[in-house]
């Protein structure tokens, strides 16, 4: 979910680790499958509750948490060599790996605990637990994000590295470390999306604007780690508007998150005198009463907003469905300017698609944001292409790979129906792994030209 640190193509050195890491990192992961293996057929069979000496059981539960921790470390030290991070040079990698690595042990005692449960389910031990495991689920994934923010580029680098014109990103402070942005504290309290969701808004953002340029923004003064998103870039209270006015005339997009504060209307203003209108876009989340004001003032700048869209046929499912989403159907609004400067409004609505069912609870704003910004795109005349990325595909194969969806995920429907219609026979689930070493080994060069760049005409 990070960008990752390029040039290792260019770095044989640094490609040289990569590869090591990428090899030591499957090695763990397959030294901890047998056991796993085991461990899950004793827990399905609960043959465990048989056991007459508490050392067997002692023993089952070492042995988890051995394996369990060897495999998320395996995890962990390939994801490093997939994503060109320095993990055996550098101490702010080897940082974020022990925090990472403390995330996932909450997450493999959540699932030590969903087992140890079954013996007490008709005991009120069951419901202190459940309530522990909410805690500790989501402790872990803050965990897991913590790590994250250790492999974050700094905008300095990431400039450097990306030669195409930013993309600028402006938003309050305040919403900075919100993943969930609710529009009542009721659908905050039941919607699922909140104990599990690890992707941010902002970094979905990110993730749609690098389409057409490096994503950009000023750092929080005095945090000591970065937000996830956008790369920051850190000044001096003295030097800010500078430095943002100086993004700004370079930016090819500026993309302004709502908020109340006076600063971001400075910004606001700024943008309007330096940039041409279809340079600007405004976004808006939920109906809360921050966007309801950001929504009428910006309404009293620009003129109220016109509205392009169009009906869509939504299914009895969908609608199901959009009553466990944080921000319900209407989860906010895209303010972009037409051909003529004037402003249109496409409102960002709950979508879900094959992907958005598998990734839903850990990504809740995927599909909607980028349902929403491809329209926007086309409105704007902006390239949308939907780059493969080697990470996802390498764990697709390795862990879903049984049913061939890293085939569809590359494009390849045919080999993904193969997968798919042959999976009860379990030779998909070897080829997946196979696959899904291939996929990490693989050059990034190789990648790119076979699944990436775009055939010439």
């Amino acid at each position: 979910m990070l960008l990752s640190h390029p040039g290792n193509g260019s770095n044989p050195p640094q490609a040289r680790e990569n590869r090591r890491l990428k090899i030591a990192g499957l090695v763990l992961m397959g030294l901890a499958l047998p056991a796993l293996f085991f461990l899950i057929d004793q827990a399905e069979s609960k043959a465990w509750l048989t056991y007459q000496d508490n050392r067997q059981v002692w023993f089952a539960v070492l042995l988890y948490l051995v394996a369990a921790n060897v495999f998320a470390l395996g995890l962990i030290v390939l994801l490093a060599g997939l994503k060109n991070l320095p993990l055996l040079t550098d101490v702010q990698a080897k940082k974020g790996a022990l925090v990472k690595l403390a995330g996932a042990n909450l997450l493999i005692l959540l699932c030590l605990g969903f087992v140890a449960l079954d013996a007490w389910k008709e005991s009120w031990i069951v419901l202190l637990g459940l309530a522990f495991f909410v805690f500790a689920g989501r402790a872990g994934v803050v965990l897991l994000r913590r790590g994250w923010k250790y492999d974050a580029i700094p905008a300095e680098k990431l400039l450097e590295q990306d030669k195409r014109s930013p993309v600028v990103y402006i938003r309050s402070f305040k919403d900075d470390n919100k993943i969930i942005v609710t529009s009542s504290r009721a659908r905050s309290l039941f919607s699922v999306f909140q104990w599990a969701a690890a992707i941010s808004a902002e970094q979905e953002l990110a993730m749609i604007m690098n389409r057409v340029g490096p994503v950009v923004a000023i750092g929080k003064p005095g945090e000591s780690l970065p937000e996830l998103g956008a790369a920051r870039l850190y000044v001096g209270d003295d030097e800010w508007q500078a430095k943002i006015t100086d993004l700004m005339k370079q930016a090819r997009l500026v993309v302004i998150r709502a908020g109340a504060t006076a600063n971001l209307w400075w910004e606001i203003d700024q943008c309007a005198k330096l940039l041409p209108p279809r340079q600007l876009l405004l976004v808006s989340f939920g109906q809360g009463e921050d966007a309801k004001i950001f929504e009428k003032a910006v309404e009293h700048r620009f003129g109220r907003p016109e509205s392009l869209d169009l009906s869509r046929k939504r299914s009895p499912f969908l609608w199901l469905m959009q009553l466990g989403m944080p921000l319900g159907v209407e989860m906010g609004r895209i303010i972009y300017f037409g051909h003529a400067s004037m402003p249109i409004a496409e409102p960002i609505r709950f979508t879900l698609r094959w992907r958005g069912l598998i990734l839903s609870s850990y990504r809740p704003y995927q599909e909607s944001l980028e349902s929403a910004f491809r329209r926007v795109f086309r409105q704007l005349d902006l390239p949308w292409i939907d780059r493969k990325n080697r990470t996802t595909a390498t764990m697709l194969a390795l862990f879903i790979g049984w049913f061939g969806l890293h085939h569809f995920y590359l494009g390849d429907r045919r080999r993904g129906m193969y997968y798919l219609g042959f999976f009860w026979t379990l030779v998909p689930l070897f080829l997946g792994w196979i696959d899904g070493v291939r996929l990490a080994l693989m050059d990034e060069q190789e990648f790119e030209q076979k699944f990436v760049q775009q055939p010439r005409a």
